[in-house]
């Protein structure tokens, strides 16, 4: 196991939490973008710290010629913010849990979570799930 703490060394714990979730929706209407897309963009939503992915994307991919999406996260379909928002609203976020655990891990076997420790205690708070929430009169869960 790799131990660098690249991105791309970082996401695999990430992908495997995203394959532990079912697909929910109808199976019988269109489905554009597949649960990898819409949990990953999400997250890289977070990532580039850019309130609107798909606009990030089409600013990338005008001044550069390249998505960063698809680059480093290997989307190539980048879902709209609501879609997103909509079905990630519906996950709970136990399924996320073992991501975590994989990049704790693999920052201690890097050295660096040493670096955190006070008194026995880390201080770098990881969990992120409550930093983006759906505030809307039809989209809402136990979590929000």
């Amino acid at each position: 196991m790799n131990y660098s703490l690249a991105l791309n060394n970082l996401l695999p714990g990430l992908s495997n939490a995203v394959e532990s979730i079912k697909d929910f929706r109808n199976q019988n209407k269109k489905i554009s973008f597949s649960v990898y897309e819409i949990c990953v963009s999400a997250f890289a939503m977070m990532y580039f710290q850019d309130p609107s992915l798909d606009q990030y994307q089409r600013r990338m991919q005008e001044a550069m010629n390249k998505s960063n999406l698809e680059t480093m996260f290997g989307v190539k379909n980048i879902p709209k913010q609501k879609r997103t928002r909509t079905f990630i609203d519906q996950i709970e976020p136990k399924y996320f849990y073992p991501a975590f655990s994989d990049v704790i891990k693999r920052v201690d076997k890097a050295g660096q979570l040493k670096k955190f420790k006070f008194k026995d205690k880390y201080l770098c708070p990881l969990d992120g799930t409550q930093m983006f929430c759906t505030h809307s009169e039809n989209v809402r869960c136990e979590h929000c």
